[in-house]
């Protein structure tokens, strides 16, 4: 959200890494009507307005990234059913998203990983064209659509690896239409990330770095591959997202099966597809991060599910099976809601207990600390406007370091402030550090992990 506020009030998005950029696009240009009421109806700086309309900025992006959401899942239903002609099927992918336990959190999360189910679909629908009808227009537009999806989340990478091979098999041996159509991946991939060009060396570096490392970390250990990292990440994920990794294991065996019976070159492309989904899925294994597999998961329930309509029976079956999961998820995601209530309270108690000099924040489910956070991640420019309007709010880096609002550092308690968020993980390391100050410490109501550290040095 803040990246897409830096590029409308400043043209830049510092952030890169995923890269994301056609989310934070999209999401910036539906600021328009935001942008047009403050400088016409309130006659006030973009930035100011959002600053101090900052709740209200973030339930809007929710709702941007929902439509984004529910756009993205249309066009993947509508995809399979134009490839099975079957509403059972359509009925069972969508049961399918359900396996994934983020998939309703990632409905109204402005992220890139809520933008990927927008991006994936677009390429399945190409690509299911292609597998209908081979046409150098399929292609055209499937190259596209793998650019656009790899600027979406460098997970991509499986679909722009497909889509290369599909174009080198269809058009061999016209070697300059292969390498004019191919092309129009890269294309596609720098227009989609035209405003963080000046950062492909660090992105491409950042690439490496996961390829090359067994953490996801540039001081992780170097390694391609580990066997015990790999089992230790499937087992991770398997307790994480259990019936996602289940459809892994059967990918296999439910190709295997309906092999024979699909026609050659269909069975070719699946072959394709499910054997470099699964090779990466495997691939990300060593990190121990399941969401790193969900465009894996989306393009693998969209190929079984076209798999088991080719049997009635056997779509009958597995949509009876996940029904009772999906309710369960969505109860899942019910009992997950609950606390948001709380977190409401939370905000009411630290609006009632107000700071005589400056609160600090570490990490924690709040606005405050949202306002510091997404300015860390959008490149720091706001920094004057928290001074304006929210003066009385700061972070520390370490139980040891406060920063202020334009990045400098200090010793903690060589700056005036008297209160101090803390959740219970950080709470005894900074009480044991600071044992020669005196502090009190209050739990925060309706929260079991978040305490008030009173502090006396500015009285």
């Amino acid at each position: 959200m803040t990246n897409a506020l830096s590029y409308v009030v400043r043209r830049q998005i510092p952030f890169y890494d995923h890269p994301g950029t056609p989310g934070i696009l999209i999401l910036a240009a539906s600021y328009t009507p935001l942008r047009l009421w403050a400088k016409y109806a309130v006659s006030t700086p973009f930035i100011d307005w959002s600053i101090n309309h900052f709740t209200f900025l973030m339930f809007y992006s929710r709702f941007i990234a929902l439509i984004t959401c529910f756009l993205g899942v249309l066009i993947y239903l509508q995809a399979i059913f134009r490839y099975t002609a079957s509403r059972l099927a359509v009925f069972l992918a969508w049961l399918g998203l359900f396996a994934f336990s983020q998939f309703l959190r990632n409905g109204v999360r402005p992220t890139p990983e809520n933008f990927l189910y927008l991006s994936t679909a677009i390429w399945l629908w190409f690509f299911l064209a292609f597998i209908k009808r081979q046409k150098v227009s399929h292609l055209i537009f499937l190259n596209l659509a793998a650019g656009f999806a790899l600027a979406t989340k460098l997970t991509s990478l499986p679909l722009v690896i497909i889509t290369l091979i599909c174009s080198a098999w269809f058009l061999f041996p016209k070697i300059k239409l292969w390498i004019f159509v191919s092309g129009l991946t890269g294309v596609s991939f720098i227009l989609s990330t035209w405003p963080i060009r000046t950062y492909y060396i660090l992105l491409f570096g950042w690439a490496t770095t996961l390829v090359t490392r067994l953490e996801v970390s540039t001081k992780g250990t170097v390694g391609v591959f580990s066997l015990d990292r790999t089992l230790n990440g499937l087992a991770a994920s398997n307790q994480q997202e259990p019936i996602m990794t289940l459809y892994f294991w059967l990918a296999l065996l439910i190709f295997i099966a309906a092999f024979k019976k699909l026609p050659r070159l269909s069975g070719f492309l699946f072959a394709l597809a499910i054997g470099l989904i699964e090779l990466f899925f495997f691939s990300y294994a060593k990190f121990s991060r399941p969401h790193y597999a969900l465009l894996n998961y989306l393009v693998l329930n969209s190929l079984l599910t076209i798999l088991l309509a080719r049997s009635r029976h056997a779509l009958l079956v597995f949509t009876l099976l996940l029904i009772p999961v999906s309710l369960n998820q969505i109860l899942s995601h019910a009992r997950w809601s609950v606390p948001l209530a709380r977190l409401a309270r939370v905000e009411d108690f630290i609006a009632s207990h107000p700071p005589k000099h400056k609160t600090l924040w570490y990490i924690a489910d709040t606005k405050d600390f949202a306002l510091l956070w997404g300015r860390v991640w959008s490149g720091e420019f706001y920094g004057p406007q928290l001074d304006k309007y929210y003066p009385r709010i700061g972070e520390i880096v370490n139980p040891q370091t406060y920063r202020d609002n334009s990045t400098r550092t200090y010793p903690i308690f060589s700056v005036c402030w008297d209160q101090l968020y803390l959740r219970d993980s950080e709470l005894g390391e900074f009480l044991h550090q600071h044992r020669d100050r005196k502090l009190t410490v209050q739990s925060v109501p309706f929260t079991r992990e978040l305490f008030l550290v009173t502090s006396y040095h500015c009285f």
